[in-house]
């Protein structure tokens, strides 16, 4: 549960609030020139923004927490400030469009976002995260460093998909995004604009300032459908995306918590049923100190502190047992360790509390066991 609650918490690197989604591919049949794909969709994130309760309208190669379509390249050498020139760095690179870093919620760090100047007759631009600054440069400074492409030979049948500057210079910072999965850590990522990389197939996130976001549906779809009303997209809450992205660990954290607590409950059951017996079976002893004088608050404390006794070896040997089994639900963990000290005080406290819990009735029987009755049946 606290694994869960840690990656709930755990920022991704984007705002998922306000925030719709949608994909659009653009078939190679009717859109098989370089400026008319870059046209059409300069001119859709325009009529997007003209849609009433709009912010911001981006467009990127691959979403967050979406299917991975993006390659991950190499440079031909090395960048300014690398400690190993021979190792090849390696990172994802992606296309977006000027605003999608204020359409998604990602924050710059240093620099400039891209400009609508940076255009494929212009010199290669680039933006990249704090992952890959931290990964290529010692000094922390990227800005004005030049990175260098590997470059690849067109193929003749698709030669829009693969056009790409030869360099690119660095002109902005940008925190980095999970882009694999919440709880998957963030790649070394270069951003370069969609004007120097042309894609057919583009994932547009528009946000708003509306409390629900699936308001602007209706109007994006319109603008859309003002382009090429043949296109057939799906638009998807951005929210709706996070919360997919983290089914899988919903569901294990309550299937895990159910078996706790059935287990609980059973151990809660168990230890009264043994308590109990044990009170009866020792009903003589308690008649015997009650009638020496013993205060019924010194019988009740009598069996509670058994209980504690049980209970305290019970959770040691339990806690001996989870160290070693913790080592095979690391996988299942995020942000914790699998010997968690908080996890382990807290998990004892509640055993001991559900161990004095269930001798607490039990207690109060001897407490009150008659002796003259005891006695005279005995």
């Amino acid at each position: 549960m606290r694994s869960f609650w840690n990656l709930q918490r755990t920022d991704a690197g984007f705002n998922p609030s306000g925030r719709i989604v949608f994909e659009i591919g653009l078939p190679v049949q009717s859109y098989d020139k370089w400026d008319r794909i870059t046209e059409w969709y300069a001119a859709l994130l325009d009529r997007i923004r003209a849609v009433p309760g709009v912010t911001a309208a981006g467009a990127i190669s691959s979403a967050p927490l979406g299917p991975e379509l993006d390659t991950v390249v190499t440079f031909w050498h090395a960048i300014g400030g690398m400690p190993n020139p021979e190792d090849r760095p390696r990172a994802r690179r992606r296309s977006v469009t000027p605003e999608l870093f204020k359409a998604a919620g990602i924050s710059m760090i240093a620099g400039r976002p891209f400009e609508s100047t940076d255009r494929r007759d212009r010199p290669g631009v680039a933006i990249v995260d704090d992952v890959f600054v931290r990964q290529n440069f010692r000094d922390g400074n990227a800005l004005g460093k030049r990175i260098v492409f590997r470059q690849a030979r067109p193929p003749a049948s698709n030669p829009i998909s693969i056009v790409r500057p030869a360099d690119a210079e660095i002109v902005g910072v940008v925190r980095s995004v999970r882009f694999a999965g919440i709880g998957a850590d963030p790649e070394p990522t270069i951003y370069l604009p969609v004007e120097q990389v042309t894609r057919r197939q583009l994932i547009f996130v528009v946000s708003t300032e509306l409390r629900d976001p699936a308001g602007l549906i209706s109007g994006v779809r319109q603008a859309v459908r003002a382009g090429d009303p043949t296109l057939a997209v799906t638009y998807y809450d951005m929210g709706r995306l996070v919360r997919r992205a983290l089914s899988r660990e919903r569901m294990s954290m309550i299937l895990l918590s159910l078996f706790g607590l059935c287990a609980l409950a059973l151990a809660a059951v168990g230890i009264y049923g043994i308590m109990a017996y044990s009170v009866a079976q020792r009903r003589g002893e308690f008649a015997v100190r009650a009638a020496l004088g013993a205060e019924p608050d010194r019988i009740r404390g009598l069996v509670i502190s058994q209980g504690r006794n049980l209970g305290i070896i019970g959770a040691t040997i339990g806690l001996l047992i989870a160290a070693i089994a913790g080592r095979w639900m690391e996988s299942q963990l995020f942000g914790i360790s699998s010997f968690d000290p908080i996890v382990f005080v807290t998990m004892s406290v509640l055993m001991l509390a559900i161990v004095i819990g269930s001798t607490v009735i039990p207690a109060l029987r001897a407490a009150t066991v008659q002796a003259s009755s005891v006695l005279r049946g005995e």
